[in-house]
């Protein structure tokens, strides 16, 4: 039975070594919540191996990352707590060496008191704590990302936050870079979007433009480099933004290519699009989306649905 005492105050963020936002791993989204409210509740500096062990309610962690509460949600909680207790992180080094680890070595809840509890696991607490380099991510930010694309984004872009304005990069801006091969390893793809345009479409760029929708203090533009005729690497170039501002810059917001459609569908079937918008709110403000989805969210995620319907039907 978790002791229900001394459960700890709510968090605002998490500071999260730069070396477990660029980890292997893949997991839902709702786990990946899960596993940062645990970890900003670690104590920095452990002195005793009670502190391993980390507590909070159900209710705190939906409170926290501002979730809507609801009797489906904490469905999908469930499993996702379950799904932490077996998350593996695969750390690769300069020399392509891995090492396996288990985040967690035990974990206990309990639906009726409304309490979750993990014990982390030692060796990855030390071996975490022996890396350079820390990045804070607010937990609200987190929140509002419904995609596990977007949050790897979100935590690997500000892992490299503090390149800003140095190695000639301008002041507020930075980009990181991986090739097709290693977003393929770093998400664990090797099974899923074989097809490069599929794992462009569903792994790159929807992920990047509900981050950019969601106002989560930067916003990132992927930059496409080709060897020949193939995609070989994407450079995502990341820019602060102010609070509640929507766009960067003209001179620097190059829209991508599905961007590009989206707004020409926009444009040129205006009534089409509003009508299929429409279609898509009505399924999102159903029973089975309501809790899945912030209201902030959904309208995004009905313009992006009505745009790619759009899409399939002119193509006929």
């Amino acid at each position: 039975m978790i002791d229900t005492k001394d459960l700890p105050t709510l968090p605002e963020y998490v500071l999260q070594k730069n070396a477990m936002s660029r980890a292997i791993y893949s997991c839902s989204s709702d786990t990946r919540k899960l596993i940062a409210m645990a970890m900003s509740l670690l104590p920095l500096e452990i002195k005793n191996k009670k502190d391993y062990t980390v507590k909070f309610t159900i209710t705190d962690f939906l409170k926290t990352l501002k979730i809507t509460d609801s009797g489906k949600k904490r469905e999908l909680i469930k499993s996702a707590v379950k799904e932490a207790g077996d998350f593996k992180l695969i750390f690769k080094d300069e020399l392509e060496e891995y090492e396996f680890m288990s985040l967690f070595t035990k974990g206990h809840y309990s639906w009726g008191w409304d309490k979750i509890q993990y014990t982390f696991n030692p060796e990855v607490v030390e071996i975490l704590n022996e890396l350079k380099g820390f990045s804070k991510m607010d937990l609200i930010e987190m929140g509002k990302l419904q995609s596990i694309y977007a949050i790897r984004y979100f935590e690997l872009a500000t892992s490299y936050k503090g390149l800003a304005g140095k190695r000639g990069n301008d002041e507020n801006e930075w980009f990181f870079e991986r090739s097709i091969a290693e977003l393929r390893e770093l998400f664990e793809l090797q099974k899923k979007y074989k097809a490069t345009q599929d794992l462009r479409k569903y792994v790159i760029e929807r992920p990047i433009i509900e981050l950019n929708h969601a106002e989560v203090g930067f916003k990132i533009k992927p930059e496409y480099i080709r060897k020949g005729k193939f995609l070989h690497a994407v450079k995502f170039h990341c820019k602060t933004t102010k609070a509640g501002e929507i766009n960067i810059s003209p001179e620097n917001d190059e829209d991508t290519e599905l961007e590009q459609k989206y707004k020409k569908m926009r444009e040129k079937y205006p009534e089409e699009f509003e009508k299929l918008k429409q279609e898509a709110l009505t399924e999102l403000n159903s029973d089975f989306f309501q809790s899945k989805f912030p209201p902030e969210a959904k309208l995004n995620i009905a313009e992006l649905k009505a745009c790619e319907a759009l899409l399939q039907i002119k193509k006929k």
